[in-house]
């Protein structure tokens, strides 16, 4: 566990800076659904984000954090790999917890420093786990478009055989005659 006291006030106003950075990476026009995070069933997207976020910035203090962050590192990617987004926009917003750190604690503190330093390792790890989840899930989305051809592709070659296999059966019968 990283030895820092911060209150929940803090806590709460980094999360919240840093969920607002999340946020700003999407288009203009949707920005504002983000926001209201409380619809399950009737915003999953922003519902999902929120706690998903949530859980990754909880888990950031404890030892086995990397451990803790896999599942809702997972379900953000997913969601981010399908987007439009490319691969360092699709993991950038980890960053943005070092810069929301850094606003709210004011690094000019020195009893922040060595907190600040360990939080940046930590950011660095979960910004190299983010990629990595990120390669695999776009190889997923390839590897499903690449199928999904390959069986058009078939299904449209089996008609196309069918359909000259009952011409050529037809000349065939006419030739006999």
């Amino acid at each position: 566990m990283l030895n820092i006291n911060i209150d929940i006030e803090q806590k709460s106003k980094i999360f919240e800076k840093w969920y607002q950075d999340i946020v700003r990476t999407y288009p203009q026009d949707s920005k504002f659904l983000l926001y209201d995070t409380t619809k399950q069933f009737t915003n999953p997207l922003a519902y999902n984000l929120h706690s998903e976020s949530k859980a990754i910035f909880e888990a950031i203090f404890e030892d086995r954090y990397l451990e803790l962050i896999e599942k809702p590192l997972i379900n953000i990617i997913k969601i981010r790999a399908v987007q439009d987004f490319s691969s360092s926009e699709a993991v950038g917003f980890i960053i943005g917890l070092k810069k929301a750190f850094r606003y709210v604690l004011n690094s000019g503190d020195l009893n922040y420093t060595s907190f600040l330093s360990d939080i940046d390792e930590r950011v660095d790890a979960i910004m190299l786990k983010a990629f990595d989840i990120f390669m695999q899930m776009r190889e997923r989305i390839y590897e499903i478009k690449a199928n999904e051809i390959r069986n058009r592709t078939f299904r449209i070659i089996e008609r196309l055989n069918e359909k000259y296999r009952f011409q050529d059966n037809d000349i065939i019968d006419s030739n006999d005659k």
